[in-house]
């Protein structure tokens, strides 16, 4: 795959957004050690803490000074604007001709990063490399499922299983439609998987497991019926503003 981006080097950014999970932040740094000690390639961590209201900033502080074999960076939010306006964040900030995102509560394994990285420089066009996630109860199955065919009905694409970590790009991608006009909350990962349908770009997928969350709240459409009604609408509604965006081409 040819990158056409100066100043970028051969390697994988890896963007964490973080909002008060301070009860995940250890865990998170053993999972991250290990992998660095792992890998043979080049990475770099990037943490974007979305203004915490808890200690999840000052523990990350702590143990990126104690850990500093570790390619591993903070970004602090001033103020709490969203899921995506935070990730976009840490990719503006990327050094790495690769580029990726996933999640810090521990539901998403860091290791899945070696076999997408691995998928996506074996391939010699534009790709996007995501996950496929197994191993869920009915309930969840059954929402993302219903999602999926409202978005084929809605916006005429085929996505599956949108809201899976990783996902992985090249730094083009990046340039060319998540920079200047990715949306700021849960839509990001919507809006990421259109952009390569309706762009010819091939999406490779790769199962991976979804653990059960152990500690904190979840932030997008897990845990409570009120998460999942919240993310919903926010969903639905931006999925209503593509269609109407869309008609008035």
């Amino acid at each position: 795959m040819s990158i056409n981006v100066n100043n970028s080097q051969s390697g994988l950014s890896i963007v964490i957004p973080i909002f008060n999970e301070e009860d995940n932040i250890t865990g998170l740094f053993q999972k991250i050690k290990k992998f660095s000690e792992d890998i043979h390639f080049p990475y770099e961590f990037i943490l974007v803490d979305g203004n915490s209201s808890d200690d999840s900033p000052n523990r990350i502080d702590k143990l990126i000074q104690s850990n500093h074999k570790i390619k591993i960076s903070l970004i602090k939010m001033n103020k709490k604007v969203g899921y995506g306006h935070d990730i976009v964040a840490g990719l503006n900030a990327a050094q790495f001709d690769f580029m990726c995102w996933t999640h810090a509560d521990l539901q998403t394994d860091i290791n899945d990063l070696k076999e997408a990285y691995n998928l996506i420089i074996n391939v010699n066009d534009e790709v996007i490399v995501k996950g496929n996630r197994g191993n869920r109860s009915l309930i969840p199955t059954f929402f993302t499922f219903a999602m999926q065919i409202f978005v084929f009905f809605k916006l005429k694409v085929s996505l599956n299983d949108i809201n899976a970590q990783p996902k992985v790009f090249s730094r083009n991608f990046y340039e060319k439609f998540l920079r200047n006009e990715a949306p700021d909350d849960f839509s990001l990962d919507l809006y990421l998987l259109r952009q390569g349908k309706i762009n010819n770009i091939p999406i490779l997928e790769f199962p991976v497991s979804f653990n059960k969350r152990k500690a904190g709240i979840a932030k997008g459409g897990g845990g409570s019926w009120k998460n999942r009604k919240q993310l919903i609408k926010r969903t639905i509604k931006y999925i209503n503003k593509l269609s109407a965006d869309k008609k008035n081409i």
